[in-house]
């Protein structure tokens, strides 16, 4: 039996998150499949911003703390906006809007059988006051599940009132093994953050694990409101990430770890040389037809504390990752200012037998490495030139200090393919 239910702080949006389950991935390198980077960056937290948002992806729990059986399945923001809509029915956009969330965040794991999973989420208010209304809404299970068979404790003693522990099962009754679901939600400041976990009907949730996560989860909320260092985390990097435009929309983003993305036979050298990656995945859809844009497009940056980490990653590409159908290295000019360029035409695979219309451009400056995908872009010309372009001006940002000012390209670099009727998604 698989898990085929979500927190209950974001039960009924799973429409998203089935939507950007290939996205990591595919910026990173383990599949081709590409989708595309938001427009807005994201900046260092400040407790006390107002028109920025707080650094919630580097709050989030990384696979340094969830057990190596459990892999990266997504991780996303998600504006008020777009979660008031798609809360509606169930809770209205008028009251999301009226708690003053801002934005909200989810970094899911699941085991490869899908039979256990491990979230951790975080929710940033205007305010205090709008963190405790907030709870008060998202957290009411009986308008948000009414069906399920879920018990409200006493908070963890982690974080701040109010918390409570809600435990129980998705089904009409708990099954006789016990609770298959556990989720610890607690208040910092004005920040709402928590903890869930879910397994089969025939395995019960491991309650003292369950809190370990959350007492890690409050550590890093902490760190980072409080400006100290986390390992793996650079937040200069989101500032230096490209920006494609309003017709863009976001489906992926987040920091990520060496285990997350090449597993554990990861040569120690590129282990041992990672300081920081993050990337930025979304879809082209100027319209906002809805369906299945394309084309996507992924992009990813790695930083290391030495040149030849990344020189042995090049090295090890076919080793460390999969060989990909189709995927075929062309021959490529240096893009100014790098050491390292390699490029790879492929078909994108979100359409059955797509032809050749999608891009991979990697490049290294000093101990940065940058991964463009470009995946659906009508034609492998047209996909090439956009993968190029927006690694050219990827490179230049990354080899900057400061914030990008790069926050758009044109959309004449892109085709807008309808919603693909060649065949089924398979991305």
């Amino acid at each position: 039996m698989k898990i085929s239910k979500l927190s209950l702080t974001l039960i009924i949006i799973i429409a998203l998150t089935c939507t950007v389950l290939p996205a990591h991935l595919a910026a990173q390198g383990r599949d081709p499949a590409a989708t595309a980077t938001p427009g807005a960056a994201t900046p260092e937290a400040s407790p006390e911003a107002v028109g920025e948002r707080i650094d919630l992806a580097a709050m989030a729990l990384d696979s340094n703390a969830i057990p190596p059986e459990f892999q990266l399945i997504y991780e996303s923001y998600i504006s008020a906006d777009s979660l008031g809509l798609r809360l509606g029915g169930i809770i209205e956009p008028q009251e999301v809007a009226a708690t003053g969330l801002r934005w909200y965040y989810e970094s899911s794991y699941s085991t490869p059988d899908g039979t256990a999973q491990i979230r951790s989420y975080l929710q940033e208010y205007s305010d205090e006051q709008g963190a405790t209304d907030g709870f008060a809404l998202f957290e009411d299970e009986t308008r948000l599940v009414p069906d399920a068979a879920f018990t409200d404790e006493p908070g963890p003693g982690v974080g701040e009132e109010p918390s409570e522990i809600t435990i129980g099962s998705y089904l009409e009754t708990v099954p006789e093994t016990g609770p298959t679901t556990i989720d610890i939600t607690y208040l910092v400041g004005r920040i709402i953050a928590g903890v869930s976990m879910d397994s089969a009907a025939e395995t019960t949730v491991d309650r003292e694990f369950a809190l370990e996560l959350a007492g890690a989860l409050e550590e890093r909320i902490n760190a980072v409101l409080g400006g100290e260092p986390l390992s793996s985390i650079d937040q200069t990097i989101p500032e230096r990430l490209v920006g494609l435009g309003e017709s863009w929309e976001v489906t992926n983003e987040g920091y990520w770890v060496i285990p997350e993305i090449y597993g554990p036979e990861t040569p120690p050298e590129i282990v041992a040389g990672f300081e920081s990656g993050y990337f930025r995945a979304d879809a082209f859809d100027p319209e906002r037809a809805g369906g299945f844009p394309l084309p996507r497009l992924a992009i990813s940056v790695a930083k290391f504390n030495n040149e030849q980490a990344p020189l042995v990653l090049l090295s090890n590409l076919e080793t460390i990752q999969p060989m990909y159908i189709a995927l075929e290295q062309v021959d490529l000019e240096p893009i100014p200012g790098s050491s390292v360029t390699l490029g790879y035409q492929f078909a994108n695979t979100y359409m059955s037998d797509a032809s050749v219309d999608s891009f991979r451009v990697i490049s290294l400056t000093g101990s940065t490495m940058v991964t463009i995908d470009v995946q659906g872009n009508g034609s492998a010309e047209a996909a090439r030139a956009a993968a190029v372009e927006i690694a050219t001006a990827q490179l230049a940002c990354v080899s900057s200090a400061d914030p990008c000012q790069v926050d758009s390209f044109p959309d004449s670099l892109f085709a807008n393919p309808s919603t693909p009727v060649a065949g089924d998604p398979v991305g």
